[in-house]
């Protein structure tokens, strides 16, 4: 928690805003390079003032070219005019192009993005920026203006080919052979500082960002003892800087990115932790108080910048450390169920550097990342402390919850004696093979709840309970520093297991299959395998206990997240289900259904699809509320709605869009 005196703006234009205030979706031009060509073609015939020289390669590409060691891309990243563009899509050859989207957005200027195959091995994505005169046309099929985009004379593509145009480095683009200019070091460190703040792809960017700092020296000049600092920066760079920074948050704002810093984002924590984060803050501490709660003028205040500022380096590194540990306890060990220490210690920092109410606190974490890095606690065995504590409180704690879900006195009297023989356990890891794909990154999250049998007993006086794992994979492809496509796979899966006696459990082998295909899921509990590179998703051969199942991908045009995609096209959400009733009757309660279970385990374990993931899904329910298909009253769990609609309406499989 941060003090909000010290807030940045936001840097918005106010003519990047509707009349509502909001913020404009960027405009697709065309999605065919014929067309682009066209309209190119009209703008070249005013491109009077500007100095055609070579393109300017930016990004990845960029830093690969001065640094050999620096990581493989695919990308070509380049600043280019109008002719320059001409020249390289016309260079394309026919039916080469694999996807291509050219868009304007308001107070930006035009962006070309695209991807080219080729038989050789050589297929790369392309991000081009153009630079134009200003206000640019838009032609019907006859030559008359049906409209006019408003160009700003002064872009951040407009001033890095000012400084470019006499640089003397030079690289070719296959497999055209045409030539391009390579940025400066000094401007490829700027360029990646001005989208650090962005959370897709973060752990790569902030490697990459610290890796140009320090082949240009600016950490060896201040000691181990100072806070490392942005670079000085020559004038033109800066400017490029700031400017940059602006369109980079007009972009990330459209495309459903958060960067409001003064936004307070409580809303993530779990409501069912039996600690308070301060009570965490004690738990993570260096010394006999948190550092955290020193730098606070008071309790409920966030953390004071002038005591920051005032406090020693190493000091304030610690500061930080505290919190990114107390985040990772609260956002990903004890509700998630991640098991490792330093990967949630690393979320947490870059959560720090992201989403910080305070833009000094995420720039001071941005700034010493490598100083930062190393989770100094032993976050699981704090994280399994607090869920023995919480066995203490979970009944009055789960009761408040649920109750949200089950209103009425009959249901919630069942609800009360479930809670009573409710535990979550720790699920097996989910783990994934290496991608060979190095833009590639998953995540995953696993849930584990056990129902135990009421008074021992389950049907045929048998001592059987129920076990439930949800797991939720995420994965994130990068095609360009402004473009990834996203994936989602979810399960729900239900089984019997045998009490053996009073301190032994086993899983039903008949229900749980144990001997599963290669590369999937070892508990056969998430029955999904795919091919990693080309996205083929494949669904394992389905047992009665896969209640649900929910995939979802998106490979929109913009940034990561699904807050304002073009359209529905760049969605594929779907659906799989099967009922319940049966597993459901294995506990031997005569009031307790299929559909009862499933909204009690979905509303126990409250899961989500991360970064956004739940979004087509959200829309899917609420378009049926509105068309009064589905009655949302009492309000239940997203996942409830999809299992209920998907088993009852749809025959257990619903393709949504």
């Amino acid at each position: 928690m941060y003090s909000q005196s010290n807030c940045q703006p936001t840097l918005f234009d106010s003519h990047t805003l509707d009349n509502q205030g909001r913020i404009n979706n960027p405009k697709l031009l065309t999605s065919n390079i014929d067309e682009a060509l066209e309209i190119l073609k009209d703008w070249k015939d005013l491109e009077s003032n500007l100095d055609d020289n070579l393109p300017i390669l930016i990004g990845s590409r960029a830093a690969k070219y001065h640094l050999p060691s620096f990581r493989e891309t695919n990308d070509w990243d380049l600043v280019v005019t109008v002719s320059q563009t001409i020249e390289l899509l016309s260079s394309f050859i026919i039916g080469s192009i694999g996807s291509f989207q050219m868009l304007f957005y308001k107070g930006i200027g035009v962006k070309i993005h695209g991807y080219y195959k080729s038989s050789k091995k050589n297929s790369f994505t392309f991000d081009l920026d153009l630079v134009t005169n200003g206000q640019e046309t838009i032609k019907n099929d006859v030559g008359s203006i049906v409209e006019l985009l408003d160009i700003p004379i002064v872009t951040s593509s407009k001033l890095i080919m000012d400084m470019c145009r006499e640089d003397d480095d030079i690289t070719t683009i296959p497999p055209f052979g045409l030539k391009c200019r390579v940025a400066s070091l000094e401007v490829l460190e700027a360029l990646k500082t001005s989208h650090i703040f962005l959370p897709a792809n973060f752990s790569k960017n902030i490697s990459d960002l610290h890796t140009l700092r320090k082949v240009l020296q600016y950490a060896q000049r201040i000691p181990g003892t100072r806070s490392l600092f942005e670079p000085a920066r020559d004038q033109s760079v800066a400017n490029m800087l700031k400017i940059r920074t602006k369109e980079t948050e007009i972009i990330s704002e459209i495309h459903g990115q958060n960067f409001n810093r003064n936004k307070i984002n409580d809303d993530n924590f779990s409501p069912r932790l039996a600690v308070t984060h301060d009570e965490l803050y004690e738990l993570v501490k260096y010394g006999e108080q948190s550092i955290l709660k020193t730098m606070r003028n008071d309790l409920n205040s966030r953390i004071d910048k002038s005591l920051f500022d005032n406090a020693d380096y190493f000091t304030q590194l610690k500061c930080v450390k505290e919190e990114a540990m107390t985040i990772a306890l609260e956002r990903y060990i004890v509700p998630r169920s991640c098991v490792d220490s330093e990967k949630a210690f690393c979320l947490a920092l870059s959560h720090i550097c992201t989403a910080s109410i305070d833009a000094w606190f995420g720039k001071f974490a941005v700034d010493n990342y490598p100083r930062l890095l190393g989770c100094d606690k032993d976050l699981t065995q704090i994280a399994k402390d607090i869920r023995n504590k919480r066995k203490l409180k979970k009944a009055t704690d789960d009761i408040s919850i649920l109750s949200q879900h089950f209103p009425d006195s009959d249901s919630f009297s069942i609800v009360e004696k479930l809670i009573q023989q409710t535990q979550e356990f720790n699920p097996p890891d989910l783990i994934l093979p290496e991608p060979d794909d190095t833009n590639v990154q998953f995540e995953t999250f696993r849930y584990g709840l056990r129902i135990s049998p009421p008074n021992g007993k389950g049907n045929n006086e048998q001592k059987r309970g129920l076990e439930c794992v949800i797991t939720v994979v995420y994965k994130m492809q990068e095609e360009n520093e402004n473009k990834i496509n996203e994936a989602w796979w979810a399960s729900v899966s239900v089984y019997p297991f045998k009490v053996e006696s009073d301190d032994s459990e086993s899983v039903d082998q008949s229900i749980s299959d144990t001997d599963t295909p290669n590369g999937t899921d070892p508990t056969t509990n998430h029955p999904f395998d795919y091919d990693m590179i080309n996205d083929d998703v494949e669904i394992v051969e389905l047992e009665q206990k896969h209640i649900l199942l929910i995939y979802s991908d998106h490979g929109g045009a913009g940034l990561s997240g699904f807050g304002d995609v073009e359209s529905d096209s760049d969605m594929s959400p779907w659906v799989l289900t099967k009922p319940a009733d049966q597993v459901a009757s294995e506990l031997g309660i005569p009031e307790l259904n299929g559909d009862f279970l499933v909204r009690y385990i979905i509303a126990y374990l409250d899961p989500e699809l991360p970064n956004g993931g739940d979004y087509p899904f959200r829309k899917a329910i609420t378009t049926l509320e509105h068309k009064k298909e589905i009655n949302m009253m009492p309000k239940q769990h997203l996942w409830f709605y999809l299992w209920w609609y998907a088993t009852y309406f749809k025959g257990g499989d619903w393709d949504i869009f």
